[in-house]
């Protein structure tokens, strides 16, 4: 078997079933893939959707996380590639079939790809995928544009670094509090460091998302990233200078443009400061040409475009600065062996 394709699943009843259609309509024989579903200790409908499909379905009794999640199905997989992708996804028909064609190379170790479309419409789910469009081909590959929403890797080399890492935060037993939000970038440094060279990207296999079209929940979500990259940064050093810094000085430019936000801070003294936020607009649109470039192609509106950078710069400014909490929390903290990926040896 050529492929084991690995969806972690929690609470996704909203949007597991459109999942699977798609995994089960590649172009490809099913005599060359499987379909893993691996339950995080869902509490909705999640398991009786699951259970129409012909698949293999694991399940963790409590929810402790997607790499652990992904580790366990890897576990039980008997594809010689590993292929990841998340219960709020659909891959187009081709999908896995363009997959391949990479790993005909046999050089290459991991391939990483994006989002090619977005399940909704709103404005905000639409500026989503115009963001990450935008950096997916504006910018040469780097380790912070890895997403196991879309990522394929030899078991081989999958085994040979240990899977996703596992560890927690401030001493606790990584058995019962894994941390988990940044473990895409993790295994892409990880990957890196053993494979040199070994790593491809593929901008045109991306598959659909779905966004989120809460304001207040994309914004947590942001957040919640920027946190987790900073562990990942302080529990790795060695990921601050591997790979192109090309995403790092990306994020460092956006957090910049949030420096005239602290004009009203100085109107004591220069009254004139007190309008300065309203420059932040105007930054975000000129030091983001690109992505105003792609949004005016599409017709959307660049300065409702440039109002959310600002807000998504804001909620990358507060996750880094909780990150630094929570860095040191993983600095501090243990690391545990990944259970099962023997087994994939086999």
């Amino acid at each position: 078997m050529r492929f084991s394709v690995i969806v972690p699943c929690y609470n996704a009843q909203r949007t597991i079933t459109r999942c699977l259609d798609s995994l089960f309509c590649q172009t490809l024989p099913r005599s060359e893939y499987e379909v893993i579903v691996v339950d995080d200790g869902s509490t909705d409908d999640s398991l009786r959707l699951v259970g129409a499909y012909d698949c293999l379905v694991l399940g963790n009794t409590r929810n402790v996380g997607p790499g652990v999640a992904r580790n366990l199905g890897a576990s039980r997989a008997r594809g010689q590639v590993l292929v990841f992708t998340d219960s709020d996804c659909i891959a187009p028909p081709d999908w896995l079939a363009a997959m391949g064609r990479h790993f005909a190379d046999p050089a290459v170790q991991a391939v990483w790809g994006g989002y090619s479309g977005s399940v909704g419409d709103s404005p905000l789910e639409r500026f989503a995928l115009l963001e990450c469009v935008h950096r997916q081909t504006a910018l040469e590959f780097h380790l912070e544009l890895s997403s196991t929403s879309n990522f394929a890797c030899r078991r081989s080399a999958f085994v040979a670094v240990g899977g996703f890492p596992r560890y927690a935060l401030w001493g606790a037993d990584p058995e019962q509090q894994p941390f988990w939000g940044n473990e895409d970038m993790d295994i892409a440094y990880l990957l890196e460091r053993a494979f040199p060279g070994g790593m491809r990207w593929d901008g045109a296999n991306g598959v659909v998302h779905h966004f989120r079209a809460s304001l207040g929940q994309y914004l947590k979500q942001q957040a919640f990233f920027a946190s987790a990259a900073v562990v990942s940064y302080v529990k790795y050093p060695g990921l601050r200078t591997a790979g192109s810094g090309a995403g790092r000085h990306s994020v460092m430019v956006q957090q910049l443009l949030l420096l005239p936000l602290a004009g009203p801070l100085l109107a004591w003294w220069w009254p004139w400061a007190a309008v300065a936020p309203l420059l932040c607009p105007g930054l975000a649109l000129a030091c983001n040409p690109g992505l105003a470039r792609l949004a005016g192609q599409r017709g959307e509106s660049r300065w409702r475009i440039a109002v959310l950078l600002v807000a998504r710069n804001l909620a990358w400014a507060a996750g880094i600065t909780r990150g630094m909490w929570w860095g040191l929390g993983g600095w501090l903290g243990r690391n545990a062996e990944t259970p099962g990926l023997e087994a994939a040896k086999t």
